[in-house]
């Protein structure tokens, strides 16, 4: 008998708790889920920003020590060619050569690095449906004559 009322108290106590009882609590608890995940995505997006922010900066005085020492070869260019008795127009052309060199070999790479802009990788996933390494299925009405279940690799 003692164990029919130990029992029954379970179940007496889940009887008294309502269905909008649950609901608020599980309300409550997937807003304080979404909470939490929402100020880590937000405090993450700003150490994103601030690290950003400081790369730039980084990336703007590399710029600046990369053009004194591109400056610095230049001159020192110019100084060898004098040396080893260039007239000074024809070393001034030299260094213009050079440097014209230069700009022509990064602008080509720069061109080169454009096609990537265009995320070709995400469009040809986008319109073809499925992911990079996963098969290729053919449609059931294909002119190949295959079934629906066989696979070709992807592009």
């Amino acid at each position: 008998m003692a164990e029919e009322g130990a029992s029954s108290s379970p179940e007496a106590e889940r009887q008294t708790v309502s269905v909008g009882v649950l609901l608020r609590q599980l309300y409550d608890d997937v807003r304080d889920v979404v909470h939490q995940r929402l100020h880590l995505f937000t405090l993450e997006v700003r150490q994103a920003g601030l690290a950003f922010a400081q790369i730039v900066a980084l990336a703007f005085l590399s710029a600046l020590v990369l053009c004194a020492a591109w400056l610095t070869l230049l001159f020192g260019v110019y100084k060898g060619a004098i040396e080893w008795g260039l007239a000074w127009p024809w070393a001034w052309a030299l260094v213009m050569l050079v440097n014209g060199l230069a700009t022509v070999a990064l602008w080509l790479r720069a061109q080169g690095l454009t096609r990537k802009l265009s995320l070709p990788a995400t469009l040809r996933t986008l319109r073809s449906g499925t992911l990079p390494g996963e098969p290729v299925r053919t449609p059931p009405s294909s002119s190949r004559g295959t079934s629906a279940n066989s696979t070709e690799p992807g592009p």
